[in-house]
């Protein structure tokens, strides 16, 4: 039971830093360059 509580709460917050990320994304236009998808995964 406890462990299933720590993995809900580690997807909630997988899931919050996730939109924190898209937010700040969408928001700041001259976010840092670490955080662009295209250095990490290549061109979709």
């Amino acid at each position: 039971q406890l462990q299933m509580a720590k993995l809900i709460f580690l997807g909630g917050l997988a899931l919050i830093g996730t939109a924190a990320w898209f937010f700040v994304k969408t928001q700041v236009p001259g976010s840092p360059p670490q955080l662009d998808l295209n250095e990490w995964w290549g061109p979709k």
